[in-house]
Parts: structure tokens; sequence; C-alpha cells
């Protein structure tokens, strides 16, 4: 009938906008996320850069502050090793996988 068919124009636009609604938006979000992420990815290796020059500088102020002569040495001798930054390391979350939209596919092919 008319009306049926008008219906099902309707469903027809209808699923066919979400559907572009729904893949220009995931789009948008995953390369807003993708870029986040890298310019994340260059600040934590800053701070780690930062994090290994505050220790060094830490570990040289105690060899300043330390009155004898042999606890020095011995603590200038660790002021040259690596700090370790592990805990400064980022994790970089995973994505979740698309809509499985085939389904709206499949209505909006039958309302066809």
């Amino acid at each position: 009938t008319a009306e049926w068919k008008a219906e099902s124009c309707v469903l027809e636009g209808t699923i066919s906008a979400e559907l572009e609604s729904y893949i220009t938006c995931r789009t948008k979000e995953v390369q807003g996320f993708e870029g986040g992420w890298a310019n994340e990815s260059i600040k934590a290796t800053q701070r780690k850069s930062d994090y290994i020059a505050y220790k060094k500088i830490q570990c040289y102020i105690q060899v300043l502050n330390e009155t004898n002569i042999s606890r020095q040495a011995k603590i200038l001798s660790t002021c040259g090793g690596a700090a370790s930054t592990d805990d400064l390391d980022l994790v970089k979350p995973i994505i979740p996988a698309e809509t499985n939209t085939s389904q709206l596919v499949s209505v909006m092919q039958d309302a066809q």
C-alpha cells in the first residue's frame, strides 16, 4: 500500500542517516584519540627526561649537603645512575570495536 511504502522510505532514510552519522562520528573520534595519544606520548617522553634531570639534581644536592668526604664520594658515584621511569609509562587504551551495523543495513535493504 502507499502508506507502507511511505513508512518504508522514512525508515530507510532514518537508518541511512543514522549509519552515516555513526560512521562519521566514530571516524572523527578515533582520529581525535590517535592525535591526542600522539601528543600525550610526546609529553610523557618529556616528563621522563625532566624526572631523570630532577633525580640527578637531587643527588648532587645530597653530595653538596654531605660533610663527610667519603660519604660524598659514595653518593656522587650513584648520581650518574639511571633513574627508573617505569611508573611514568603510558599504556595506550584499546579502542572499542566498531558496532555491528549489519542488522541495520539488512533492515534498510529490506525497506528498499
